[in-house]
């Protein structure tokens, strides 16, 4: 079977089951994002079905235990020396198999039971964590723990995620966008909220600042450069407008009890000074991390969903993904994964692996 085929097989064997998993989970506080995250999320159950399909398993009623097994089998037999990001996309790849297989039990889709998943991913399932809890994903890759900071709470994050996110939506239907000289696409406006509401979750995470009016001028031009380019989900198409869109969203709030005009001027200039820096290492895609090249890559059509995850479980292979598959002696080298090192092109200090969440 080659790539296409293996493809639209995979579509014909998720069809009729995962748009009402989606549409199940999709409302209060496990609500997606957007459709880019939602795309994001296809093609990692899309490869992690893939491993089932490749044992055998001819459709989802069919799934056993053996099935799972082979599918964790490919993900876990990825280099044990891998990076951050990699184990990272590994981690959600799985808990979203599991989360999905489990609703495929209580749905009764599938004849195995909870306990019977449980028990094939095994006792040690400390990779889980809720869909919701998206704040605490950054939190050892930047430094939320720091000796100098307040203690960071999970709980609080989430509410300033809650907060950013009202605000940012009331600022899109304020029609505010209208009065920028660049046009803004109404697809775009989605990934817009997403990026605001993910700017003030730094904020927190990296400097304890809550929203809006603990915002300083030098904490946002350090997550401006830093996270937005290394992280968000903008193109490099994208960075010469964020800066005017994100001003014209302090217009916004500063107009608001939420933040005083003269906390919005200082943060306007910080803007300004910021700008041209995130604009260049915008450009430079290597800037970028792992995952969020996933999330564009899929988003532009630049790779197949199922191509894109199987490139980063085995970037440096000249062969076709899927029959790589069907040679399960075939040694896999390790991927390239862009590190902190080479990140915005400076020397650093090479960080220790991100340790599993207990």
């Amino acid at each position: 079977m080659n790539e296409k085929e293996m493809d639209a097989y995979l579509d014909d064997f998720l069809t009729p089951y995962w748009q009402n998993f989606v549409d199940e989970n999709n409302d209060g506080e496990q609500s997606f994002q957007s459709d880019e995250e939602l795309e994001a999320m296809y093609a990692l159950i899309k490869g992690f079905m893939s491993g089932m399909v490749v044992n055998g398993a001819q459709s989802i009623p069919q799934i056993t235990e053996d099935d799972i097994q082979a599918a964790i089998g490919m993900l876990k037999g990825a280099p044990t020396d891998a990076e951050t990001e990699f184990d990272d996309l590994v981690d959600h790849t799985l808990t979203l198999g599991h989360l999905f297989l489990a609703w495929l039990s209580v749905s009764g889709s599938i004849n195995l039971t909870g306990e019977q998943i449980d028990g094939v991913f095994g006792e040690d399932l400390s990779y889980l964590s809720p869909m919701d809890d998206m704040a605490d994903i950054d939190r050892d890759e930047y430094h939320y723990d720091r000796a100098d900071l307040a203690e960071y709470r999970s709980e609080t994050a989430n509410e300033v995620s809650r907060q950013a996110e009202k605000a940012a939506e009331l600022f899109i239907d304020s029609k505010a966008l209208n009065k920028l000289d660049s046009q803004v696409d109404e697809d775009d406006e989605d990934n817009i909220i997403l990026t605001i509401q993910s700017l003030a979750v730094h904020l927190y995470g990296e400097y304890r600042q809550l929203p809006f009016e603990e915002w300083t001028g030098s904490a946002l031009k350090a997550v401006l450069t830093g996270y937005i380019v290394k992280d968000a989900f903008l193109a490099s198409k994208d960075y010469q407008s964020f800066g005017p869109i994100l001003k014209a969203f302090i217009d916004f709030i500063a107009g608001t009890q939420l933040m005083t005009a003269t906390v919005g001027k200082s943060l306007k200039k910080a803007i300004n000074e910021a700008t041209p820096e995130m604009i260049r290492l915008g450009q430079d895609e290597t800037n970028y991390s792992e995952t969020k090249q996933l999330i564009l890559s899929v988003k532009e059509n630049k790779t197949d969903p199922s191509e894109a995850l199987f490139k980063l479980l085995d970037d440096s292979s000249d062969d076709n993904p899927f029959d790589m598959l069907d040679q399960p002696d075939n040694k896999k080298s390790k991927p390239n994964v862009v590190s902190m090192e080479d990140w915005k092109g400076k020397p650093r200090k090479k960080g220790k692996k991100k340790p599993k969440k207990k």
